[in-house]
């Protein structure tokens, strides 16, 4: 058990000591527990065999996590950076279906979408993708962010 006190003297020469203690083992167990989480999900994202990718609703990234060099060549703070942005990586005949789709995304509370389409990766290649596409809503139904896994 871990106390914290606080000791309050009234007078140069008290006659009385007075301190209050509160024992902080609770929340120290929820904080250990709450960082344990944190620890999985993290591991669990930069291990995945695909890419997680969190972003604003305009698809401004915030995070790209798992195997992202390995399915697109480039580094995940190239991403994150916008050199390229991911638009930037989408094969020229895709585009309208990526951008279509994406709209749809970015208004509809709620909606998910699985979509497939090419993307040209940093030595030139081309690698076919699978997405699965969501909003995050706020309380009110509204779509704040997007969050997709990229395989």
């Amino acid at each position: 058990m871990h106390i914290q006190a606080l000791f309050a003297l009234k007078e140069a020469n008290p006659t009385f000591i007075l301190f209050f203690v509160q024992d902080i083992s609770l929340q120290e167990k929820r904080e250990q527990a709450l960082k344990e989480k944190e620890e999985i999900c993290h591991s669990f994202l930069n291990n995945m065999q695909g890419i997680a990718f969190k972003g604003t609703l305009n698809w401004e990234p915030i995070f790209f996590l798992g195997e992202v060099e390995e399915i697109t060549g480039y580094k995940e703070k190239e991403l994150i950076a916008g050199k390229p942005a991911w638009a930037d990586l989408i094969h020229e005949e895709d585009k309208q279906l990526v951008y279509e789709t994406g709209g749809i995304v970015m208004q509809t509370p709620r909606a998910r979408i699985d979509r497939n389409y090419r993307i040209k990766r940093k030595n030139g290649g081309i690698r076919w993708i699978h997405e699965k596409v969501q909003n995050v809503c706020d309380a009110t139904g509204k779509p704040v962010a997007i969050q997709t896994t990229i395989y």
